[in-house]
């Protein structure tokens, strides 16, 4: 299964924009949509997210932010939006012009716990009971 990351998201609409949005953990068929998957959804989600605060933050628009870091302003939006996966390249390139805080204190698991209501499955983090 290959959704854009957004078709996860239960309202689609919310992807990328409202940190409160509920995830899918089943396709539309009931089977299992993979965790890996689902928290990658979940962190670029929340990813998107920051990155729109801070591209206002510095009193740009969304376009004048893609041509000022080299990005095509159509695939900005869609990675924004959730239609195409992010990169590791498009995460360093926001943390580069838009500093650090892009991503500091992102808890994948907890993101994923309140994303999903149901804490993922790991085989080494071992998180604290208020977690």
């Amino acid at each position: 299964m290959n959704l854009p990351p957004r078709k996860l998201c239960v309202h689609e609409r919310k992807f990328g924009r409202f940190p409160d949005a509920q995830f899918r953990t089943t396709d539309d068929n009931g089977r299992r949509i993979d965790q890996d998957t689902l928290v990658a959804a979940i962190v670029q989600h929340h990813l998107a997210i920051r990155i729109r605060d801070r591209i206002i933050d510095e009193n740009l628009s969304q376009n004048q932010y893609a041509y000022r870091v080299g990005m095509d302003p159509n695939r900005l939006t869609h990675i924004l939006c959730g239609h195409q996966a992010m990169t590791l390249t498009d995460i360093a390139i926001a943390c580069l012009e838009l500093g650090p805080d892009v991503v500091e204190g992102l808890d994948p698991y907890r993101l994923y716990k309140r994303a999903t209501r149901q804490a993922p499955k790991t085989s080494i983090y071992r998180p604290g009971d208020d977690d």
